[in-house]
C-alpha cells in the first residue's frame, strides 16, 4: 500500500459521517470480523473503537507484528488483553496446545475481552489482574475510553490484585514465554524492575511505548535498556505511540 493510500485509509475513520456510517454497518452486522478476528461490538465500551475495526486499523501494528514475528511454537504472556484482538490473532498463530496467558485488569472491558475469547475459539487463560512488582493489590483507574485506563492517577479507580511477569511464568511453569506488552505506560515498571527475568525467559518482545507527559526521557531510557541486555530492534512502526519488536540475539 502507497504512503499516500494509507494515509487515506487511517484518515476515514476520523471523519464524523463515515464514522457514523461505519458504526451503524457494524451494529447491524454485529458482531463484526476485522483482520480475521471476530468482536461482539455490542458493549457500548467498545463503540468508539468501531470505526477503526471497520476499516482494519485497529490495533494493526502489532497485529502486523504478531503475523510477521511471533514464533507459533513459543507460549506467550500479554499484559493488557483490552478487548481481546491481539489475543484472538496470538492463539490463531500459536501452535495447538501452546501456553498463552492474557493479563487485564479492567472490569469494564473485561466481559468484551471474555467474549471475543468465545467467538473465536481461542484458548488462552485470563488473569483478571493489574501489573506490580511491589504491591498486592493497586488503584487502577477506569476510564470511558479502555484504552487510556492504568494504574494511578486522578480518575475515578477501583482496588485491583496484581501480578508481575515472574509470578505467571512461576505459576504456569513456563521455560520461555514471547510478551506482549501494552499497558498505558506501566512498561516502564516491568522494563525497570524485571529487565532480568525478561532476558532468562522471553526470546521475542512486543511493546507499545506510551509517551505521556513527562514519560518521553523514559522511554527512551527503556529502548536504550533493552538494546544494551542483547536485544534486536527488528521491527518498529507508530508514531507518538511507538510499537517495537525486539528478540533476544541468541534468538536471531
Amino acid at each position: 500500500m502507497s504512503g499516500l493510500i494509507r494515509g487515506v485509509v487511517n484518515f476515514l475513520p476520523t471523519l464524523s459521517p463515515v464514522r457514523w456510517g461505519a458504526v451503524k454497518w457494524a451494529q447491524y452486522r454485529n458482531p463484526i470480523t476485522s483482520s480475521g478476528v471476530t468482536i461482539d461490538i455490542s458493549d457500548p465500551v467498545v463503540h468508539h473503537q468501531i470505526p477503526r475495526l471497520v476499516f482494519r486499523q485497529y490495533e494493526r501494528e502489532i497485529h502486523s507484528f504478531i503475523k510477521n514475528h511471533l514464533d507459533p511454537s513459543v507460549p506467550v504472556v500479554e499484559f493488557g488483553g483490552g478487548l481481546g484482538y491481539i489475543s484472538s490473532a496470538v492463539n490463531q498463530k500459536q501452535d495447538d496446545g501452546v501456553q498463552q496467558i492474557v493479563v487485564e485488569p479492567n472490569p469494564d472491558i473485561l466481559p468484551v475481552l471474555e467474549r471475543t475469547r468465545e467467538l473465536n475459539e481461542a484458548q488462552f487463560i485470563i488473569e483478571k489482574k493489574a501489573y506490580s512488582t511491589t504491591a498486592d493489590a493497586v488503584e487502577f483507574n477506569t476510564s470511558g475510553d479502555f484504552t487510556r485506563s492504568s494504574v494511578g492517577g486522578d480518575m475515578e479507580s477501583i482496588e485491583v490484585e496484581t501480578v508481575a511477569l515472574a509470578d505467571i511464568i512461576d505459576k504456569y511453569c513456563l521455560n520461555e514465554c514471547g510478551l506482549i506488552v501494552d499497558m498505558e505506560g506501566a512498561e516502564i515498571e516491568l522494563i525497570e524492575e524485571e529487565l532480568q527475568t525478561v532476558i532468562d525467559y522471553c526470546p521475542f518482545v512486543i511493546i507499545e511505548y506510551h509517551t505521556f507527559e513527562g514519560m518521553t526521557a523514559k522511554v527512551q531510557k527503556a529502548r536504550r535498556t533493552f538494546e544494551d541486555a542483547g536485544y534486536d530492534l527488528v521491527d518498529e512502526r507508530g508514531g507518538t505511540l511507538k510499537k517495537c519488536v525486539y528478540r533476544r540475539q541468541d534468538n536471531s
